[in-house]
């Protein structure tokens, strides 16, 4: 939908949203590892690896947005079998649960 169209018809570009977000085992693990900055808006100071990684503010970022879109959109988060597979053989009963 244009920039125009959605401004004329703001109720057609709501229901024109994504109802079903797939998450990756790359998401759930930003998910996990930085809950606090995407749920609770703590601030992110990237420390050891996550320093090095490159656009990864920016992804917590995105993730904070949409999980905060959430809170009234109710988009249905889903997990396929495949990346319930990766997550078990990662064998990290912490993240394993929080998945």
């Amino acid at each position: 939908m244009s920039d125009v169209a959605e401004r004329d018809d703001p109720v057609g570009a709501w229901l024109s949203l994504p109802r079903r977000i797939y998450l990756d085992t790359s998401t759930l693990q930003k998910l996990y590892d930085f809950g606090g900055e995407i749920f609770e808006g703590e601030p992110f100071e990237p420390v050891g690896r996550a320093a090095r990684v490159q656009g990864l503010a920016d992804e917590i970022d995105a993730l904070q947005m949409i999980f905060m879109v959430n809170e009234r959109a109710m988009f249905e988060f889903v997990v396929t079998e495949a990346s319930l597979h990766e997550v078990v053989n990662r064998t990290r009963p912490g993240y394993t649960q929080g998945v």
